[in-house]
């Protein structure tokens, strides 16, 4: 960039010399906010430094030579035009309005009043943001592959707020009408949209997330979490979601609950499939009922819970109909923990996808076909959905 001081007009050249390419008009286009980032001044293109700003005053000009950071904003410090010094703080109330306190406490002195008024260009001309009264970096973010200034960043987070509260709201909506209209119970899955390539904030998809929480109070609507593996579901795990919510499922009305104990933390991934229950009342019989076991690339499914000597065999097939099982069975010298039992697949101890799907969720399942899964002993009672997850792994 450089200037014709006959005509005062910018002139623009590029790689390939005045014919701009695609990179070099992004660079034209955005020369003023590049300019003020790496300091330099748009008319005379000479670095602006950190030189006096000069408050003209027909009385004699007044000046300030820096700006210092405080606890909760910024001092402006200078002179007036026979040397005495003096300061303007700006600070923020907690409603986000700009606070000014000169050199005498409860009124602004013409000095003062000058910064007040020059404020923004004095903040820029020293490298502070007037907006958050902090200083100016170019520090950039990394985030997945993808680097962004703090700024940057920032405009992203209040983007992907908007979008993701947008969409799980609606998602919920579109829940809640239809189970209206077919007077049965539904499903809401929700994923970390954007958590991923995108780089999308973990808090800000978490406040996203809860804000179903309201729209499904009172109605029968399932709301699960599917997420890429456990790590995922420890990164997501937010007090936003221990709101009071109340399922109904068929006629009965399920007792006040945390709105997590419902967003069960199941996760997919390629070996480990997020569990769903098929919905309704009452207990369910394996023959009429079988668990399903979600998986992009085609879904499971297991099919029963038949004693075998020593434990349990739980029995279903993948994808393409084909039958898979896993036993599980007691360790004699702790028969009452589930951490010491053995387990075993269609091809041995090396378990398979459906077989480790099945591990990961043996709990819900033996529950749900009536088993107790520490003993492994037959309950009698049939759950027709899974608890909650293991500890470690609930948000």
């Amino acid at each position: 960039v450089t200037k014709n001081l006959d005509t005062n007009k910018l002139i623009f050249q590029g790689a390939g010399g005045t014919e701009l390419g695609p990179v070099e008009q992004f660079m034209q286009s955005k020369l003023m906010t590049i300019m003020n980032h790496f300091k330099f001044d748009l008319n005379t293109l000479a670095p602006m430094g950190n030189d006096e700003f000069i408050l003209q005053d027909p009385n004699g000009d007044n000046s300030v030579h820096e700006v210092d950071p405080i606890e909760g904003g910024v001092q402006i410090k200078g002179k007036n035009n026979k040397g005495e010094d003096r300061f303007l703080k700006i600070t923020k109330d907690s409603t986000g309005n700009y606070v000014y306190t000169g050199f005498q406490p409860g009124v602004l002195g013409v000095v003062e009043g000058q910064m007040q008024i020059k404020a923004k260009e004095i903040l820029d001309h020293f490298g502070f943001d007037p907006q958050t009264l902090m200083k100016k970096t170019i520090r950039a973010i990394r985030v997945k592959g993808v680097k962004r200034s703090e700024y940057g960043q920032d405009l992203c987070n209040h983007m992907n707020l908007t979008l993701l509260t947008a969409q799980y709201e609606a998602m919920a909506k579109v829940a809640v009408i239809q189970a209206s209209v077919t007077k049965e119970p539904v499903t809401l899955m929700l994923t970390p949209v954007g958590g991923g390539v995108f780089g999308a904030d973990a808090e800000v998809i978490k406040r996203a997330m809860a804000s179903v929480a309201p729209i499904v109070q009172g109605h029968p609507i399932h709301v699960v979490a599917s997420f890429f593996s456990p790590q995922d579901v420890k990164k997501y795990h937010s007090d936003l979601f221990n709101q009071p919510i109340n399922v109904n499922e068929g006629s009965s009305q399920t007792p006040s609950r945390s709105f997590w104990d419902t967003f069960q933390a199941f996760f997919s991934s390629g070996s480990h499939p997020a569990a769903q229950v098929p919905s309704g009342g009452g207990a369910v019989t394996a023959s009429k009922r079988p668990m399903i076991l979600r998986d992009t690339r085609g879904d499971n499914s297991v099919d029963e819970v038949v004693p075998i000597e020593g434990g349990v065999q739980i029995n279903g097939k993948n994808s393409k109909g084909e039958r898979r099982f896993l036993q599980i069975k007691r360790n004699p010298e702790a028969p009452n923990d589930p951490s010491k039992h053995t387990y075993t697949g269609y091809h041995g101890t090396e378990l398979g996808s459906v077989e480790k799907a099945m591990k990961y969720i043996a709990p819900d399942i033996l529950k749900y076909f009536g088993f107790d899964p520490s003993t492994l002993e037959a309950t009698g009672q049939q759950d027709h959905r899974p608890s909650a997850p293991p500890a470690s792994f609930r948000l």
